[in-house]
Order: C-alpha cells, then structure tokens, then sequence
C-alpha cells in the first residue's frame, strides 16, 4: 500500500480528517491517521504526530510520507497479514519490526481501526522492543533449562500437586529401571506409585506442601521389581501448582563415588610418580593448581608450595611457564611448544618442551614439563658436525681442483722448459757438429776444434738443464738427506751462484714430518730464497727451520732487499728457479694441501718475512713422497 497525499479532498473528507488530526495531535500516545483515496486507490495519509515520529526515527511528517508511511516502515510478511485482518474486521493488531532510517530497529505493537463508511482510519503505535527482547531471552532461558534437565546426571522429575507426572528426564527414567522417558510414561501416571513405604511418601509430600521444599530418604521398585534405596528433594511452585523434585540413587552414588575415588588414586600416583614434570594451572587467574616432585626439581624449587609462591622475580621459572601455558590458553587448543628458561640457583640454561592439554570446562589447563636441554645439545653438535663435515668436503673438493691445476701447470712447465732449454741446445750442438763434419771435409783444422768445442759446450749446458728439470721434478736434495740437510745444501748452492750471504738454521730438534710436509717446506723455501737472490736485490737472505713446539713446524725466509707491497702479490708471478713457476699463490696452495699457510710481512725498501706453518703430522708417512714430488 504506497502512501501519498491526496491532492483534491471533498468537504466531508476535509471534515473527517480535520477532526482525526486534532485527535492524533493531541494524544500523548503514538499515533497516525489516514484515509483511502478513490482517485488513486491507495491510502494516504492525513496526520501523524511527534510521538510517532519519534518512535519511528523520522523527522518530520513529509519525510514519513516520503518513506511510504507505515507501508515503508512495517516488515513486508507483517505489512499484508495486518492489512488483510483490518479489511476483514475492520481492527487488527499487528506486531512487527520496523527498519528507521538512522539504520536502527525497532519492534512496535499496532493497533489498528478502520471506518468503512468514510473510508478513513487511524492507528496507535507501542514500543514493545523490550518486551520482544525479554521474551526472547526468557526462550533462551528455557530452551536451557530444558537442555540441563534432559542431560543431568541426577534424575529430575516434575509433577502436579497430586503427584501425576508432567516430565522427567533420561537420569530419572534410568534410576527406575525403565529403558527412556518414552516406556516410563506410558507405564507410570503417578510418582508415588514407586514408592514402597506409603507413610513416607505421605510425610514428604505434606511437607512440600506446608513449607515449600522437603526431602528424605526413600525406597523406590524399580520396573524390574528391584528394591532400592535413594534420596530425594522436592520443591513446590505455588503460582504453577508445580513439584520440581530430584531423585539421586544412594547405591550408585556411592559405587560412583568409589569409583571416583579409585580414579583419582590412580591418577595421584601417576601424577606423583611420572618421570615426566607435570604442571596444573587454572585458567582464570593462571594460579597453579599442583605440581609434581619432578616438574618442583626440573625446575629448580624445594617444594610445589615454593613453586605456588614466585609469582614476582624476573628469572622465575613458574612465571616464564605459567606465561607460556597462559599464551596457549588464550586458544583454547592442545599445542606443543618449547621455550628456554634460567634455572633458579643452578645458572644454566635449561630448554623445555611443554605439552598443554586445555580443559575449559574445569578451568584448568595441565602441561607436561620436560627437560629437552640435552636432546637440544645433541641436535645442535650434529649440525655442527654436519656442517663441518660439508665444509671438509668442500675444502677437500677446492683443494683436489687446485692439485690437478698445479700438475697441469708443472706439464706445462715441463714441457716449455724441455722446449726452450735443452731442445734449443741439443739443436744447436748438432749444428755445430754439421759444421764441423763439413769443414773437417774442407780441411780447415782450427775451425773444426772451435767448433767442436762450442758442441761440447752446448751439450754440458742441455745436461745441466735436464738436471735442472729433473730436480724441479723431485729435490734430490730430499732424496736421501733430512730437510734441515736439505736446506743447508740450497743455501750453500744459492751462495755460490749469486755472490751473496745465505744462511740456513735449525730451531728446536728436527723431527720426521712425512715426504709431503717436507716436500712443500722445501718447495716454499726454494722459491721464496731464490725469488729473495734473482730478483729482490737483497744482501743476505737467512733461511730459519724451527721445530720448538710440538704442534707445529715454521719456515721463515728472511731477506733484507727491496721489498714490496704483499696486497699486490695475490696474482702468481713469472719468478723461475730451476724451471718452477711459482709465486705467492703457488705457495700458499702448497702449504694448504698439507694443512699450512702462509704468512708475508713486506716492506718497500725494508725487506721481506715470508713464514710458512704446517702442523706436525702424528705419524710420518712415507707414501706421501710420491705426492709431494708431484707437486
């Protein structure tokens, strides 16, 4: 029904709605007026007051008007029932629930009237929103009740004043030995009829009724023809002419009482003797319940009780747990979690694992405390050893990649060495010999002894190269003298050849380090003395062998020459010493394939230190020899 406002009224239209707008306009209820209008058959209104107004969250009556009037505030389902009722009996009463326009509900009561012969008609309007929400409350209220009656464990029965039964619940039926309510009812009218002792029953029902409430003891048959014996409570509802009672079966209450009392030995015993720490809070103020012996020990107090009562330092652990525990409360779930806490007095570290189980319907939430500092150890020991294992392997991987690259390289070396030296001047020596062969065929007599003489030269030079090579190869020097020995002889040999002082000296008491430590301390000290007397200027070099401690063995070469910046001599450089290729890097590479490194102190102008450190194999190795004269 769309509301408007009809534009052209007769004079006894005019009159009646002039006579129902002084009644709305001066009634202090809510109320609104309208009429129908033939000219565009529907009906519209004609006044609506303050009160109204208020109620339904409009403003003013033109924007009542606008909304549709009580069409456009009245739910649609309530809008036609109420209008078909009104058109059928000319009153109706409607109750709905009204949107407002601030975007707010409302429930009110109309109470219409309809006046057929001027076709006009009027309203008042009730907020009944309170009483719509108490009802629907006191609906909930009994929809619980009557969820905690058909599930108590007590039986709960409801009968009249003359005893007949209304209702009871499962428990009841039960307790009487019936299968459900069902078999009960249609077998018993009467309550009393169970009883066995009628003056009993006399006696507790004249009670109820005198003062309101009675109980006692009684014997009650049940549908098998048992004889039990129970207690039972009553309580009378004068205004409903109602007797709510409770029935508890004596026997079973104390066989469930027993029983009870078994389970919660049973359950002390195990709380009091797990292996495992075992932790009870209640939930709604997180104070602790009990604790057992080991949970008191894990943790560090004497006693549960001292345990109850830290409740303040930083470092307690009952408050670092509880507040753990009450964390995983908050979710209401069963969780694991680990965490790590200070024991108090013993100052260690201590990582517990705590399994929650949360019981909101005790308040309370039990965990199980266990000590996992160890396991946690472990686990972080393997990753360590894991890790160093993985990265073993991978300096292994590095340092075997680095091994075939100087092997390439020593080919290489070899090769070239073989191509520049002593093929150039077997070459050179057969040359002569031709020339020589041609002029002995000449006849020229002191030509050919020049010439043969520059043959042999050329062939005491190529001997001495492939000695050379051969000894680059493998230190002969090594091969049937000890590395001090060895030393002793570079220096000499490097003295002669370069007119210069180089010394050799041994720290401590030798001892046998294997062929491949003393073949790359060889090595080291070969190239760094050579390196110090080709191309450092230097005056003297002192090459120092110090076997004073028992964990390691250090080489130092020492050369007082020009020096030089060890920042720019990361990249091998072109020094050659009997055919080795070898710079900074070369030995640094050598020392860490036998375990070393290398150290370079340089000074422009200064000189140079370079040290070498390997550490003292337990046991020599001879195998290892091989090893070393192929690197």
């Amino acid at each position: 029904m769309n509301d408007q406002r009809d534009p052209a009224p007769d004079s006894e239209a005019v009159a009646v709605d002039i006579a129902l707008g002084a009644l709305v306009d001066g009634s202090r209820a809510a109320v609104t007026a309208w009429r129908y209008d033939h000219a565009s058959r529907a009906f519209v209104t004609t006044s609506v007051n303050q009160a109204a107004l208020d109620l339904l969250g409009v403003p003013s009556i033109e924007a009542f008007v606008a909304i549709g009037g009580m069409r456009g505030a009245v739910a649609t389902e309530d809008w036609d029932s109420w209008r078909r009722e009104l058109g059928e009996r000319n009153v109706a009463t409607v109750r709905t629930r009204v949107r407002r326009p601030d975007g707010g509900t409302r429930w009110i009561q109309v109470h219409s009237w309809w006046l057929p012969a001027s076709l006009v008609g009027w309203a008042t309007i009730q907020d009944v929103t309170h009483e719509v929400e108490l009802a629907a409350r006191l609906a909930e209220h009994r929809e619980t009740y009557r969820r905690l009656f058909n599930h108590a464990s007590a039986g709960m029965f409801r009968v009249d004043t003359s005893s007949r039964v209304l209702d009871l619940n499962q428990a009841a039926a039960r307790i009487l030995g019936y299968q459900d309510v069902e078999h009960f009812v249609a077998s018993v009218s009467d309550i009393g009829d169970v009883w066995l002792n009628a003056e009993q029953r006399d006696a507790v029902y004249a009670e109820v009724m005198r003062s309101g409430r009675a109980s006692g003891s009684v014997q009650f048959q049940t549908a098998s023809g048992e004889v039990r014996s129970g207690r039972i409570e009553l309580s009378l509802d004068r205004e409903r002419g109602v007797v709510e009672g409770v029935l508890v079966d004596i026997e079973e209450s104390v066989r469930h009482r027993a029983e009870l009392e078994e389970l919660e030995c049973r359950y002390r015993s195990m709380f009091e003797n797990s292996v495992a720490g075992m932790v009870g809070l209640r939930i709604s103020d997180g104070r602790l319940i009990a604790a057992n012996p080991v949970a008191v020990q894990l943790l560090g107090y004497d006693s549960a009780e001292q345990m109850r009562q830290d409740r303040s330092g930083p470092e307690a652990v009952s408050n670092r747990i509880r507040r753990t525990i009450a964390s995983l409360i908050q979710t209401h779930q069963d969780e694991t979690v680990t965490t790590e806490v200070m024991r108090d007095g013993a100052g260690r570290r201590l990582v517990i694992q705590v399994n929650l189980r949360v019981m909101p319907e005790l308040d309370a939430a039990y965990a199980v405390v266990v000590d996992v500092t160890r396991e946690h150890e472990l686990r972080s020991e393997s990753e360590g050893l894991l890790e160093g294992v993985r990265l073993r392997t991978s300096e292994r991987r590095r340092l075997a990649q680095q091994a075939l690259q100087i092997a390439e390289t020593e080919r290489r070396r070899i090769a070239s060495d073989l191509h520049d030296g002593p093929t150039q001047q077997l070459t050179a020596a057969i040359m002569f010999l031709e020339t020589y062969r041609e002029a002995a065929a000449a006849g020229e007599g002191i030509a050919q002894r020049h010439r043969l003489e520059e043959g042999r030269r050329y062939l005491r030079e190529a001997l001495d190269e492939m000695r050379s090579v051969s000894t680059a190869l493998l230190p002969i020097e090594l091969a049937d003298r000890s590395l001090p020995e060895a030393l002793a002889g570079l220096a000499e040999r490097l003295a002669q050849a370069h007119r210069i002082a180089v010394h050799a000296q041994v720290l401590g008491r030798p001892s046998q380090l294997g062929d491949a430590v003393e073949t790359a301390l060889f090595r080291v000290a070969q190239e760094a003395a050579t390196n110090a007397c080709k191309h450092a200027g230097a005056g003297s070099v002192a090459v120092t062998l110090d076997y004073r401690t028992s964990e390691e063995v250090r080489l130092l070469v020492r050369d007082n020459g020009r020096g030089f910046e060890p920042a720019r001599a990361t990249v091998e450089t072109e020094d050659v010493l009997g055919g080795v290729h070898l710079g900074m890097t070369g030995m640094s590479e050598r020392l860490q394939i036998v375990g070393g490194h290398l150290d370079v102190e340089s000074t422009p102008g200064v000189g140079t230190v370079i040290r070498a450190t390997v550490p003292c194999p337990p046991t020599a190795a001879g195998p290892l020899r091989a090893i070393g004269a192929a690197l």
